[in-house]
């Protein structure tokens, strides 16, 4: 039996020829954006939907790119996460997380001898390119201008940490967990406890320029903090949640995110939004345990 990339194409309704200049897609590339670069090497107009190249709705994209790339299917699925997507519309599923898309790592494009953007599909905790020190976008914002972080390791040793957390505990936990501490460590700059590791990191970052929450420098600078956080957070060392927020294990925890978290400050008042985390998790039923 012959195998899928052996074996003939199915039939079409019309005639396909090979394009005359084939390029190959980046992984986990969009299907609009490989389109736009095949459109592109091939000088006919840019419609990301195929359009230009002869791919018509209700076409199947798989059948037609082995078609005019001469690509195997093989290194198509491999390259495309949409053509295992159903119908080819929805996005990608990562074990149960829905991937989104934004701008590879410029320098990987150059690597791989791309002198356009690519669109690639990501996870959230695809933030950085660790190859170039590059900050990418986490899932709250998205940047075209790829900040620098070879002066900053501690974003780098954050990301290796975020990682081993989802290998651990699993990935919906992890990333609701961290959009929730992400926010947190924001809530509290923005309150006035300004973190002075997350402080002084912005600085650096943003260069005199202000910043709002979807700015990439305020995502780099909170990053660390937002690991840090999300590792207690999720921890079985803290759970579950006590009966109130000043029981003596609250109070452990709160210290535990002052020595390792927030730079020396113990959250307290009813306005912190960790302490109104902690309260609302509290005051949820708790489930019988069998």
């Amino acid at each position: 039996m012959a195998s899928p990339d052996t074996a003939p194409l199915p039939s079409m309704p019309r005639l396909v020829r090979i394009l005359p200049r084939s390029v190959a897609p980046f992984p986990r590339e969009t299907l609009a954006s490989y389109f736009r670069r095949l459109e592109l090497a091939n000088g006919l107009t840019t419609d990301r939907t195929g359009t230009s190249l002869g791919i018509a709705q209700g076409d199947d994209p798989l059948t037609l790119l082995r078609a005019l790339t001469g690509r195997t299917e093989a290194s198509l699925r491999f390259a495309l996460p949409e053509l295992d997507a159903p119908q080819h519309r929805s996005a990608p599923v990562l074990d149960d997380e829905p991937m989104r898309h934004h701008l590879a790592c410029t320098h990987c494009c150059y690597r791989a001898g791309i002198g356009e953007h690519v669109r690639r599909w990501v996870v959230h905790e695809d933030v950085l390119c660790r190859c170039h020190r590059r900050w990418l976008g986490s899932p709250e914002e998205e940047t075209t201008d790829q900040l620098d972080l070879t002066g900053h390791p501690e974003v780098l040793d954050a990301h290796r940490r975020h990682r081993r957390l989802i290998a651990r505990r699993g990935r919906r936990t992890i990333r609701d967990t961290y959009l929730t501490s992400a926010r947190i460590v924001w809530d509290w700059q923005c309150q006035g406890r300004r973190l002075a590791s997350v402080t002084a990191r912005l600085d650096r970052l943003r260069e005199g320029r202000s910043c709002t929450y979807l700015d990439p420098a305020v995502h780099a600078a909170l990053y660390p903090a937002a690991v840090a956080l999300t590792d207690l957070l999720t921890s079985p060392a803290w759970q579950p949640a006590p009966v109130d927020t000043d029981h003596p294990h609250t109070r452990r925890f709160l210290h535990r995110v002052a020595e390792t978290v927030t730079d020396g400050y113990y959250p307290t008042g009813g306005q912190d939004p960790l302490r109104r985390l902690l309260h609302n998790a509290a005051s949820m039923p708790q489930r019988d345990a069998h």
